[in-house]
């Protein structure tokens, strides 16, 4: 379920991105932190979404478009759980991740 924060600040459209590959590197760019940043503010539905709804809007754009595009090679993805959290999610079934997941090229750097 999308969080009221979210709703306010990242709920609307942006216009078309112009370089999806420069947006998706961005977030995948595991020197700078940024897809950790995004996916908190995500998660807890802070205010840093505020700062970040441009790119928030933009990035969801680009996800949208995402398999549409033929960028070679092979992307890995993955979400770094507890032993807990992992059981949780079997028991329940039904769950929701409330932000993007890791992206990489490199399958051991998606986590």
């Amino acid at each position: 379920r999308k969080q009221p924060n979210y709703f306010q600040t990242c709920g609307g459209f942006c216009e078309p991105v112009e370089d999806v590959v420069g947006t998706f590197h961005k977030y995948t760019d595991h020197q700078t932190g940024y897809c950790s940043r995004i996916n908190l503010a995500l998660a807890s539905d802070s205010q840093t979404l505020a700062e970040e709804s441009l790119y928030i809007q933009q990035l969801r754009d680009c996800i949208q478009k995402a398999p549409l595009l033929d960028l070679g090679g092979h992307f890995y993805r993955g979400v770094d759980l507890s032993d807990r959290e992992l059981l949780q999610m079997e028991t329940l079934r039904d769950f929701y991740i409330p932000s993007f997941t890791s992206c990489s090229s490199n399958p051991n750097m998606a986590y």
